[in-house]
């Protein structure tokens, strides 16, 4: 399980991550 698990939670970490960085870098432009 542990097995299938990791992947799969590095691929929706990736994802989320992904997300993240894009709202980060439009708050800061916003911010700038």
């Amino acid at each position: 399980m542990d097995n299938i698990q990791a992947p799969e939670n590095t691929s929706s970490g990736k994802s989320f991550q992904l997300s993240d960085a894009t709202i980060a870098r439009f708050g800061a432009y916003a911010a700038t």
